[in-house]
Formats: C-alpha cells, structure tokens, sequence
C-alpha cells in the first residue's frame, strides 16, 4: 500500500503573503507558528518569542488556518511589526486543517533550522539559546523542546 504525501494532499490551496518582506535575508531559525483562532494566546507566544534572550538571529512564519477570527488574529500580529524581527505571516485561501497547516508552515519556512510552536506554547526566554548551543556540536538532525511544565505550559 503506497503512503500518501500529506504535502501535495494541500498544494492546490494557495495560502498569501499578507505581512513581512520576502526580499529580507534568510535566519538560521524560524519560529513556526500555525495559527487557528484564538488570538489572545498567539498575543502571549509573540511576547515570549520576543523575549528571548541572548540567541542568534531569528524570524517568525505565522500561517492562518482561521476564518472569522483572522481579522483579529492579523491585528495581534501588527501590533509585532516592525520590532526588529522579521515577521511572515501567511493566510490560507482555504482551511488546511490541523496537520495541513503544520505542513504548509514548514514549505513556507526559509531558515536552516525550524522551531514549531502552536499558537497557544510559550517558550522559555532562553529557549532559542539553547537549542542553538545544543546544536552547535553538530550531527543533529532532530531536537525536540526542553519541556519545563507549569500551568502556563513553558517550554
């Protein structure tokens, strides 16, 4: 029986550019954020995300799955624009789903390296620190995160 290929499964559906420069040059990191509603948690993982302390340079792929709520969702984003970190953000023509969207975020990544986060994560401020020095040894082809759980799910 022959798997099928969960990336082409979605490539009739365009997803556009609706903020971030394209031309800007490429991160040793991305942060993948595939979005879907809710976007006073996506408000508290952009803060963690800017918080990060002492890392390499990095940007942020934000792909939207929502529909009523992208409106909001696009203002949370706006309001990151312009803070020194490079900000992409993607909305689906059509809803990809759960996995589709975690798909699409990775084809749209540019980064050598790709940090997944749902919309609802808040990674610690030395998270990107330490994944870069863990990976510096060199020889990784995968790193998950460090998990520190707490009520307010740090990682």
């Amino acid at each position: 029986m022959e798997q099928e290929n969960f990336f082409n499964r979605y490539s009739d559906i365009p997803s556009d550019l609706i903020e971030g420069n394209l031309d800007e040059k490429t991160c040793e990191f991305s942060f993948l954020i595939p979005a879907y509603k809710n976007p006073r948690v996506l408000r508290r993982l952009l803060e963690a995300i800017f918080a990060q302390k002492d890392c390499p340079k990095f940007e942020i792929l934000i792909t939207d799955d929502s529909e009523e709520e992208a409106v909001k969702i696009h203002e949370v984003i706006r309001e990151f624009i312009g803070k020194s970190i490079n900000i992409f953000y993607y909305k689906n023509k059509k809803r990809l789903g759960l996995f589709g969207n975690w798909n699409r975020a990775y084809e749209l990544a540019r980064s050598e390296y790709c940090c997944f986060f749902n919309h609802d994560d808040a990674p610690t401020p030395d998270y990107l620190a330490r994944v870069s020095k863990s990976l510096s040894g060199g020889g990784y082809r995968f790193v998950t995160r460090w998990y520190k759980y707490n009520s307010r799910r740090s990682y």
